[in-house]
């Protein structure tokens, strides 16, 4: 077992046991708790929790309700966002494309910021276009909404809100749970290199 992995089991058997005593006392915020105990070594509680059988083997030595709590919190989908955010703080392909967490506090791991750098021989080149994207509850098996904040003139985008419009961007309106932001932020820059897009009069800067 790795140094963060016993750390991890340390951290978590301390948090359960001041958590356990907390509920019995009656405290309903216990789940709430938790996570946020747990959130400074969330990367190698994932690892954790995968080779050692989801915890049970700890948390029933303690709490088996506490446990339980703790799984819930630990979603599918929070097991598919730290994936996410680890590959996302690594570094995607020639770097024209990149995203991150808008807020390292933000324990849902719902609101993104991206990136795109406008590709060669089109009139996105080298501008750099800003994005907000929002993992609801139901992600990933809903897409995320997706957003410009830079203004810029395409096919699928609303000219007024900077929306990436589900039903004119065929990944969002053919939504896949695989699929993933960074698929997301790719195939648009794909996007400004089509016939439809490469040549279209874009916004003037500043405005």
């Amino acid at each position: 077992m790795t140094a963060d992995l016993e750390a991890s089991r340390t951290h978590l058997g301390e948090h359960v046991m001041d958590n356990q005593d907390k509920r019995h006392k009656g405290d309903q915020k216990v789940s709430y708790t938790l996570f946020l105990s747990l959130k400074p070594t969330l990367k190698a509680v994932q690892w954790y929790l995968i080779l050692e059988g989801f915890g049970c083997n700890l948390f029933c030595e303690t709490n088996l309700n506490v446990g339980w709590i703790f799984l819930q919190l630990l979603t599918l989908q929070s097991f598919r966002l730290l994936e996410e955010l680890e590959r996302g703080e690594k570094g995607i392909g020639d770097g024209t494309v990149s995203y991150g967490m808008d807020d390292a506090d933000d324990i849902y791991m719902q609101s993104w910021t991206g990136t795109i750098i406008g590709p060669p021989n089109t009139v996105h080149e080298g501008c750099i276009y800003q994005l907000k994207l929002f993992c609801g509850k139901d992600y990933p098996d809903n897409p995320p909404s997706v957003r410009f904040q830079t203004r810029i003139n395409m096919t699928c985008v609303n000219q007024e809100t900077g929306v990436v419009e589900p039903s004119l961007f065929p990944m969002l309106a053919n939504w896949q749970r695989e699929y993933t932001m960074e698929d997301i932020l790719t195939q648009l820059k794909k996007e400004m290199m089509s016939p439809q897009n490469r040549k279209l009069a874009q916004p003037p800067e500043g405005v």
